[in-house]
């Protein structure tokens, strides 16, 4: 990294929040020395990063204000008599309250100007030579106390558009699933991971701590792994813990360590390079099967059965039978649950929307005998 270079980054460094500071300082660690096939950089404004704060806290006393109106106004009209009255009819209208929502929950996620991009590369494909790599925004929403990342995979080839498309395929390798339940199950980054947040969302008026898919898709991905790559532990909810307590800890500051980063790093870049290269090989697989419709194919015999398949007189083993894939296309989840022999694998919640779906459909001949099989592969 050229001298200048160096001098921006250390610039922009100091004014990282420390969640994003840890993250940065770690990765940029390990990639010195174990892994130089990933570059970290910052990027974003440092005039607009120093101003920041400043203007957060503006707004949080504002919308402290706007609060403590809006429950005087409350309490107004749930006196009853003339108070009641005079407050019929003049409140706002629901498009109104509707963008005041949306004003809310957009402060809520507002994030820190600077961000934090790893872009990892991964090993050369031997076979088209394609150069790979799979690039993470990690960002900082402030208020909420939690990392967000954006995924994003980049090649040299355009090989998404070129040898990897198809449609069943190209689900294998959308950026909104390509890192879900990395290190654990149920990690989707579909919901805050602070579960102090439930509290905010609800005061914002997201009850049930919901967040609308929209405002991820701007933000980005709320992985688990995101957060202990950034040194952040979020304390869970305790049973029998109050409103009031859980408003308290939705308003402290939550420690960050180094040390949980640390552990964390290694094992969470290793898990990333596997997880986009299986995929990249999954997508290829099923790329070749949507286009197999006219591959004829010999099935395997065991050698128990082999005298069931007597070979013809030159041979071959032709007469022993033949298939032929017919079909394969991509099922999705709605699809899925309508069917008869998908429910007792729905009932039992042995699969669900994250899982891929798909059908395929082969034609088989033994002999004078043909035959159609059709299988649900998830």
């Amino acid at each position: 990294m050229p001298l200048t270079e160096e001098w921006e980054q250390a610039k922009l460094c100091r004014l990282l929040p420390s969640p994003l500071y840890v993250l940065y300082s770690q990765t940029a660690a390990y990639t010195e020395a174990c892994d130089s096939l990933i570059n970290v950089n910052i990027v974003g404004d440092v005039d607009e990063a120093r101003s920041f704060h400043t203007r957060r806290l503006l707004e949080e006393d504002e919308d402290d204000d706007s609060n403590n109106v809006t429950n005087e106004e409350e309490d107004d009209n749930g006196e009853g008599g003339k108070k009641g009255k005079r407050g019929r009819g003049k409140g706002p209208a629901a498009g109104q309250q509707m963008s005041k929502q949306e004003e809310r929950l957009r402060k809520l996620l507002q994030a820190h100007p600077l961000q934090v991009q790893v872009r990892l590369r991964l090993h050369k494909d031997k076979e088209d030579g394609a150069d790979v790599s799979v690039l993470l925004t990690f960002s900082h929403v402030t208020r909420m106390q939690i990392v967000a990342v954006k995924v994003k995979l980049e090649d040299d080839q355009n090989l998404a558009g070129t040898a990897y498309q198809g449609s069943s395929a190209g689900e294998v390798l959308q950026s909104s699933t390509l890192l879900s339940h990395l290190l654990e199950t149920g990690d989707a980054g579909a919901e805050s991971p602070n579960p102090a947040n439930r509290f905010l969302l609800a005061e914002a008026g997201y009850p049930g701590g919901a967040i609308p898919d929209r405002h991820l898709q701007e933000v980005g991905s709320l992985y688990m792994w995101a957060q202990l790559l950034a040194g952040l532990q979020h304390p869970e909810k305790k049973e029998g813990e109050d409103e009031e307590d859980e408003e308290k800890s939705s308003r402290a500051i939550l420690p960050v360590s180094e040390d949980v980063s640390f552990s964390h790093v290694g094992q969470i870049m290793k898990s990333v390079r596997s997880r986009v290269e299986a995929r990249l090989a999954l997508q290829k697989q099923i790329t070749q099967l949507e286009r197999a419709k006219h591959i004829q194919v010999e099935p395997a015999v065991p050698e128990e059965a082999a005298h069931l398949f007597p070979a013809d007189s030159d041979g071959s083993s032709s007469s022993r039978g033949a298939s032929r894939i017919r079909n394969w296309t991509l099922v999705d989840w709605e699809q899925y649950t309508t069917l008869e022999v998908a429910r007792h694998l729905v009932e039992a919640k042995a699969v669900s929307g994250e899982d891929f779906f798909f059908r395929l459909q082969v034609f088989l001949v033994y002999f004078d005998f043909t035959s159609e099989i059709v299988c649900l592969l998830y």
